[in-house]
């Protein structure tokens, strides 16, 4: 078998909250949160063409749209030193 040498970046894991279905935050309860996979294209590359992968492109209103719904106030934090990213990895080819 071979070995990826590069990673994809046009596939990416984010955390979404299933509760208010946008990019999860520090506060979203870890039951509410779950990994999707989203193609990852700029929209100017699309002229509006619709291809098999078009319905694994990232929502347009999801891109900088974080959990309104969990802050400071409804959860505790994950803790000072854990990291909590938006998107988690690239995956290889």
């Amino acid at each position: 078998s071979t070995v990826p040498t590069e990673y994809c970046t046009r596939h990416m894991v984010y955390k979404i909250c299933t509760e208010s279905e946008a990019l999860a935050n520090e506060y979203c309860p870890e039951d509410s949160v779950e990994e999707v996979v989203y193609f990852v294209i700029d929209p100017k590359d699309q002229n509006g063409t619709y291809t098999d992968d078009s319905e694994f492109v990232i929502p347009l209103d999801l891109i900088g749209w974080t959990c309104e719904i969990h802050d400071e106030d409804t959860q505790e934090t994950h803790g000072e030193d854990d990291e909590y990213p938006i998107f988690i990895q690239t995956r290889g080819n």
